[in-house]
C-alpha cells in the first residue's frame, strides 16, 4: 500500500496490494522465526553471560559472609550495619579498575579489559539490588556479658 500510494497516490486494486503485503510479511516471518530459534540459547548453562553473572553474585555473597565472619569474630560480636558492608564493597569495586573474580576463569587475552568492566558493572548492579532489599536491616546487638554495675538487692515483698 505504501509503494502504490507513493507512486501515483491512488490504489488501483486494494486486494492485490493486500495480497502482496501478506505474502511479503509471510516470507520475512519464516526466516525471522528460524533465526530466533537458532539465536536463542537452548540452555542457560551454555550462556557465558549468565555464568559470568552467577559467578559475580556468588563471589559477592562469599565476600559478605567472610567479612561478616571476620568482623563478628565468628558470631561472638555484634555485626555492623549491612549498608556499611555494601558501601565498603562498592568502594572497593569502583576503585579496582582491574576487577576479576576469584571464582571465574581468566578471560581471553583480547577481551580482558572489556570483560573486567562488564563484571564490575554486574557486581555494582548486584550490590544495588542487595541494598534495595536489605537497606533497612540493622544488626541485633550481642550481649557482651554482665556489666560491672552495682548489684541491687532483691526487695522482699
Amino acid at each position: 500500500m505504501v509503494i502504490a500510494g507513493q507512486l501515483d497516490r491512488t490504489v488501483v486494486d486494494i486486494h492485490k496490494t493486500a495480497t502482496a503485503r501478506d505474502v511479503t510479511y509471510g516470507l520475512f516471518t519464516i526466516p525471522f522465526v528460524a533465526f530466533m530459534a537458532i539465536a536463542t540459547p537452548s540452555n542457560s548453562k551454555d550462556d557465558t553471560l549468565v555464568s559470568m553473572k552467577d559467578g559475580v553474585e556468588e563471589e559477592t555473597r562469599t565476600w559478605i559472609v567472610q567479612t561478616l565472619s571476620e568482623m563478628t569474630q565468628n558470631g561472638t560480636k555484634t555485626a555492623p550495619a549491612f549498608t556499611s558492608l555494601l558501601d565498603t564493597l562498592k568502594t572497593e569495586t569502583e576503585s579496582d579498575g582491574n576487577f576479576l573474580g576469584r571464582f571465574n576463569p581468566p578471560p581471553p587475552p583480547g577481551r580482558d579489559l572489556f570483560i573486567r568492566q562488564e563484571m564490575a558493572k554486574m557486581k555494582l548492579s548486584y550490590i544495588a539490588k542487595l541494598r534495595a532489599r536489605f537497606a533497612d536491616w540493622e544488626p541485633i546487638n550481642r550481649w557482651q556479658g554482665a556489666s560491672p554495675a552495682v548489684e541491687e538487692p532483691l526487695s522482699e515483698s
